[in-house]
């Protein structure tokens, strides 16, 4: 389902070409993620420096990414931006492996999703998403 609507969103981002800018595009996006993701969630602020120079390069980082992306996308055949798609995958897949020791479930069932986060908190194991994580939890407790 994802694939098939980032494909559109690429054939469609090349379907309008070079007549617009693919920083519009990009505030497009910007501004749909940001009013979707805060709807009904408090603000959650970095309390240590770490993670606001963390928060900054992931920005920085990720808005390269996505301008060469845009770029990319406006001057390429539909087949290669389809094909795109399919390597982002591919490479969230690896990446995930190389860095989390774990693979994507395929054909997993979404109950099973929604409770590993609430299982792994409720044991107290020490996980990688600790952090901004835990700070909302032990606030939200107090």
């Amino acid at each position: 389902m994802g694939v098939m609507i980032a494909t559109f969103a690429m054939n469609a981002i090349g379907a309008i070409g070079t007549r617009a800018h693919a920083m519009h595009s990009m505030a497009y996006l910007s501004l749909w993620c940001v009013t979707v993701s805060t709807i009904g969630e408090p603000v959650v602020y970095p309390t240590q420096w770490q993670w606001s120079v963390l928060l900054l390069l992931i920005g920085i980082f990720t808005f390269t990414q996505q301008m060469c992306l845009m770029m990319g996308l406006q001057r390429a055949t539909a087949a290669r931006r389809t094909l795109g798609v399919y390597v982002q995958v591919i490479f969230a897949n690896v990446l995930d492996i190389f860095f989390f020791f774990q693979t994507i479930p395929l054909c997993g069932s979404k109950q099973k999703q929604r409770q590993e986060p609430k299982v792994a908190l409720e044991s107290g194991e020490s996980t990688l998403e600790e952090g901004l994580l835990v700070c909302r939890i032990s606030v939200s407790e107090e």
